[in-house]
């Protein structure tokens, strides 16, 4: 996915290439059954059953996830204490992530990989598939986050994706709540935001992996 040097045409390319998961979990269904498999689709990934709960740990998890790492950056950095401005783009691609791409990661992939792998392999090698399907925007330049880091954030987030799809019998909405508001606070306390801290970028997966797995433990209790 390169530049075009048109920016509305890049706009408009990036975020049909965000969009390819869901579109291929769409496209999948219909080549395998048509539209009753569509249907069929569409209503396992979003069934009545919802908690309120899940929905909201998919907002304050995220801003835990970020904001303590960054505070703790800025007060060892040095770096600002405000908050990257989103511009009117940015804030259009947070919201793109509702829909662009829990489709083909929860909702066909996590399905199809729960079916052939023990339970316990299913997070890691969800999380490992979604951090290589970036590898586009990092040729494209779209990306500045370490690749490592990505990974790593990718495979340890997917445990609490694991979780919320399984709590959720299936229905992407708290998934999908949760990559939106992740991608939010990303772009608001990312390490690009708080000059560059390599404290940020120490910090970020531990933050993850600890919020993650306190929330887990009390939840499963």
């Amino acid at each position: 996915m390169g530049r075009t040097g048109c920016a509305g045409l890049d706009f408009l390319l990036y975020g049909a290439a965000a969009a390819a998961p869901s579109v291929a979990a769409l496209l999948t269904a219909a080549l395998g059954g048509g539209r009753a498999e569509v249907r069929a689709f569409l209503a396992r990934s979003f069934t009545p059953r919802l908690s309120g709960g899940c929905l909201a740990l998919a907002v304050v998890l995220p801003l835990l996830q970020f904001l303590l790492p960054w505070l703790l950056s800025c007060a060892v950095a040095g770096a600002s204490l405000t908050p990257a401005r989103l511009s009117g783009s940015e804030v259009v691609v947070i919201l793109w992530a509702l829909v662009a791409e829990e489709g083909g990661g929860r909702g066909l992939l996590q399905g199809a990989l729960t079916q052939r792998l023990p339970a316990r392999w299913v997070p890691p090698a969800v999380g490992a598939i979604w951090a290589l399907w970036h590898y586009h925007f990092y040729l494209a330049g779209r990306m500045e986050t370490p690749f490592l880091l990505l990974a790593a954030s990718c495979i340890l987030d997917s445990y609490l994706y694991d979780w919320l799809w399984r709590r959720g019998g299936g229905n992407l909405l708290p998934a999908m709540l949760y990559h939106c508001t992740g991608n939010g606070f990303i772009h608001l306390f990312a390490p690009v935001s708080a000059s560059g801290s390599s404290v940020f970028a120490a910090l970020l997966p531990l933050a993850i992996a600890l919020a993650e797995g306190a929330t887990l433990a009390v939840l499963d209790r």
